[in-house]
């Protein structure tokens, strides 16, 4: 995993452990996001098609204290269209999903906190090979991945809040046909505290 990230996570768990705490309620919670997400190129041979795609997250989570949480997600990417550089007719219809489980970091800021994201993710991508409309063949790659991202959330009330978060994803293998590539999400959730 890249180097700033863990000393950025290492700093922002030092961090939080000793802040006071306001805004994280411990407990369940549990909600689900609207997000904008960025699957990359795999090795050089294929060509991204639109740069942002919409998909959702449904999450479930405990914080074990205002400081300190646990989450675990899934997460359906918007589809994407790959374009395979050696012949403009042919692409790649690639749709990707993950179960995710994370700890969260949380800094508190009265009623703001601001966290950063660890854990690994659980990949399934699918892609659909196609030369205009006509489907030529389908293959498939699992695999875990390392997540890290930062996010802020906002408590409106005691069982209410929402966030926005940026997370990572690393990638697995070098091609859409046998790989799962790196992902960039913006994600906006909203979720209730029990």
């Amino acid at each position: 995993m890249n180097k700033k990230i863990k000393l950025m996570m290492t700093f922002i768990s030092a961090i939080s452990l000793s802040w006071p705490a306001h805004a994280a309620s411990p407990g369940i919670f549990g909600g689900v996001g609207l997000d904008y997400s960025y699957l990359a190129d795999f090795d050089g041979t294929t060509q991204y098609g639109p740069s942002w795609t919409q998909g959702q997250r449904f999450f479930i989570g405990y914080n074990y204290s205002a400081t300190i949480g646990f989450e675990a997600a899934y997460t359906q990417y918007g589809h994407t269209n790959y374009t395979v550089k050696a012949s403009s007719d042919m692409n790649v219809d690639y749709r990707l999903k993950s179960l995710t489980g994370v700890v969260k970091a949380y800094v508190p800021l009265g009623s703001f906190d601001v966290y950063g994201i660890l854990g690994f993710a659980e990949m399934y991508g699918v892609g659909d090979t196609r030369i205009g409309s006509t489907k030529l063949s389908s293959s498939s790659e699992q695999g875990m991945v390392s997540t890290a991202g930062l996010g802020a959330s906002y408590l409106f009330t005691s069982y209410l809040v929402t966030s926005l978060e940026f997370i990572r994803t690393g990638k697995k293998g070098s091609n859409v046909n046998s790989g799962i590539p790196n992902t960039k999400m913006f994600s906006l959730n909203v979720a209730l505290v029990i």
